[in-house]
C-alpha cells in the first residue's frame, strides 16, 4: 500500500505560487512579444514586397500589344539583373493577358510555379500573398495585377525567401527560453527567500504559542506595533489568550468555591450522623439531629440545583420562549415567599402592570424573581418593607425588586453578578446565601435578550431592574397610572 505524500509547508506553496504567477506572466508577456516582432518582421518584409513590385511594374512596357520588361533577352529568360531592381528580392516573375510567363528569375525549375488559384484571384484584380516552398526554402510572394488604360494586362510575383525571418524567430526563441529558464530560477530563489522572510513572524507565533500552556497562560506574544495582518493577528492571538486566561481562572475559582461549599454541609451532616450513631437512644435528642440534617441536606440540595442551572448556562443551553404574563410571573412568586417574608415580619407588596406579556421561559423567570426577592428578604430586616412591580416601558417590561435593607457599597456592585461573590456585611452562610443566586438571575436575562441591573445605597436599600422586550412590541398599550394600584401581600 503506497503511503499518502506528505502535505507540501506553507513556506514551499507561496514559493510554487510565486514561480508559477511568474512562469505565467513571462510566458503571457513572451508570448504577446514573440507574436508583435513576428508580425512586424512580415508587414515590413510585405510592405518591401509592395514596393519591389511597384518598381518593377514601373519596368514593364507595351510594344506592340506586349508585355516588354527592359532586363529580359527575346527568349524571356536570360535577362540580366539589374543590381538596383532586384536588391532584396529573390524571386521575380511575369505573365501576360494569357498568363503566360514572359520573364522568371530565377528559372521556373528552381522554383515552383504559382498555383492556378492565385493567378485566377489575380486576373480577378486582387493582390495576393502567397508562401512556396522549394528545396527546403519558404518563399514569400507578393502577385498583383498589371493594369493599362483601365485594363488588367498582365500580373507580376516578387518573392524573397523567409530564412532571414524564421532565423531571427528561431533566435528569440531559444533566447526566450533561456530567460525563461534563468527568470524562474531566480523567481524560485527570491521566493523562498520571501516566503521565508514574510514566514518568520509566523513561526515565531508558533513558537511561542507551543510555550504557552493551561498553567502557565501569562505568557503573551510581543506585538511589533505594525498594523498590518500579522500585527492583527499577533493582536487576536494575545486577546484569545486573555480569554482562556480569566475562563480558566473562573473555572478554578468556581471549582475552588463549589469545593468549599459542598464540604460544609457535607461535613455537617456527617457530624451529626457520627454523633448520632454514637450518642445513646434518646427520641428528643434524635428527632432534632434528623432535623438539622433534613436542614443541611436541604442546603446541599439547593446549592447542586444552582451548580446545575449555571452548568446548563455555560454549555449555552437556550430555553423555549414562549408568551408569557410578567404579572403572573410575579405573582406566583410572591406567592411562594409570602409566608417567609410574615415570618421575618417584613412587609411585601405587589404594583402589577394590567397585563405585560414577554417571550421566555414561565420556570427560569419564575426562578430568577424568587431569587431576587430571597435575596431582599435576607438582607431586610424587621419591619422594612419590599416592593415588587412591574411596569411597561417603551418597548419592553421592567421588572423592579426594592427592598429598605442595608444597601451594598459600591465598591462591590461591579462584581455582585460573579458566581460565589459575597459583600462580607450583607452576605453570609449563616442567612444560607451561596453567593450563586444573582449570577443564575443574569444569566436569565440574558438568555431573555434582556439586562438585569442594580442600584444600592447603604443605609437605604437596593433595586435590582430586570428589562425584558415585549412579546409584540407595540401591540399592548401601556396602563394609564391610575390602573397600577399597589397590593400588599404580607
Amino acid at each position: 500500500m503506497i503511503g499518502r505524500r506528505a502535505p507540501l509547508s506553507a513556506r514551499t506553496r507561496l514559493t510554487l505560487w510565486y514561480v508559477g504567477l511568474v512562469a505565467t506572466t513571462l510566458i503571457g508577456l513572451g508570448s504577446l512579444g514573440f507574436w508583435l516582432v513576428r508580425q512586424e518582421l512580415y508587414d515590413n518584409a510585405d510592405d518591401l514586397l509592395r514596393s519591389k513590385a511597384a518598381a518593377v511594374t514601373t519596368e514593364i512596357e507595351i510594344e506592340d500589344g506586349r508585355l516588354v520588361f527592359d532586363n529580359a533577352d527575346d527568349d524571356h529568360n536570360d535577362a540580366d539583373e539589374d543590381a538596383s531592381l532586384m536588391v532584396g528580392l529573390d524571386t521575380v516573375r511575369i505573365w501576360d493577358a494569357n498568363r503566360q510567363p514572359i520573364f522568371h528569375h530565377p528559372p521556373i525549375e528552381s522554383v515552383p510555379d504559382l498555383a492556378p488559384r492565385v493567378l485566377d484571384a489575380v486576373f480577378a484584380d486582387r493582390e495576393q500573398f502567397e508562401r512556396i516552398h522549394a528545396n527546403d526554402t519558404s518563399y514569400r510572394l507578393f502577385v498583383q495585377p498589371i493594369h493599362h488604360r483601365g485594363e488588367i494586362v498582365g500580373a507580376v510575383a516578387v518573392g524573397r525567401t523567409e530564412s532571414e525571418i524564421n532565423a531571427l524567430l528561431d533566435r528569440l526563441r531559444v533566447f526566450g527560453l533561456v530567460g525563461l529558464v534563468v527568470a524562474l530560477a531566480a523567481a524560485w530563489a527570491g521566493g523562498t527567500f520571501l516566503a521565508a522572510r514574510a514566514l518568520r513572524p509566523v513561526d515565531r507565533i508558533t513558537r511561542a504559542a507551543e510555550q504557552i500552556g493551561a498553567e502557565d497562560l501569562a505568557l503573551r506574544l510581543e506585538h511589533q506595533g505594525v498594523d498590518d495582518e500579522l500585527g492583527r493577528l499577533t493582536s487576536a492571538f494575545n486577546g484569545m489568550i486573555d480569554r482562556l486566561e480569566r475562563a480558566f481562572q473562573r473555572q478554578q475559582r468556581f471549582t475552588a468555591d463549589a469545593s468549599h461549599e459542598l464540604r460544609t454541609p457535607l461535613a455537617v451532616i456527617r457530624s451529626l450522623a457520627e454523633v448520632a450513631l454514637t450518642s445513646p437512644r434518646d427520641e428528643a435528642y434524635d428527632t432534632k439531629t434528623y432535623a438539622s440534617i433534613c436542614e443541611e441536606s436541604e442546603r446541599l440540595t439547593g446549592l447542586v440545583e444552582s451548580l446545575l442551572t449555571l452548568a446548563r448556562a455555560d454549555e449555552g443551553h437556550l430555553p423555549m420562549l414562549v408568551g408569557v404574563d410578567l404579572d403572573e410571573v410575579a405573582m406566583d412568586a410572591a406567592a411562594r415567599i409570602v409566608e417567609r417574608a410574615r415570618r421575618q415580619h417584613v412587609t411585601l407588596s405587589i404594583v402589577p402592570s394590567d397585563g405585560s406579556e414577554v417571550r421566555g421561559d414561565s420556570s427560569l423567570l419564575t426562578q430568577l424573581v424568587l431569587n431576587l426577592l430571597d435575596n431582599a428578604l435576607r438582607h431586610t430586616p424587621a419591619g422594612g418593607k419590599i416592593t415588587l412591580s412591574v411596569e411597561p416601558t417603551g418597548d419592553g417590561v421592567t421588572l423592579a425588586v426594592a427592598d429598605t435593607g442595608s444597601g451594598i457599597a459600591a465598591e462591590h456592585l461591579p462584581r455582585l453578578f460573579e458566581r460565589f461573590y459575597r459583600v462580607d456585611q450583607a452576605r453570609s452562610r449563616s442567612v444560607g446565601g451561596f453567593g450563586l443566586g444573582l449570577a443564575i438571575c443574569e444569566w436569565v436575562a440574558k438568555v431573555h435578550a434582556g439586562r438585569l441591573t442594580v442600584e444600592s445605597e447603604v443605609g437605604a436599600g437596593t433595586t435590582f431592574r430586570l428589562w425584558l422586550p415585549r412579546s409584540s412590541p407595540g401591540t399592548r398599550p401601556e396602563a394609564p397610572e391610575t390602573a397600577r394600584r399597589e397590593r400588599v401581600v404580607a
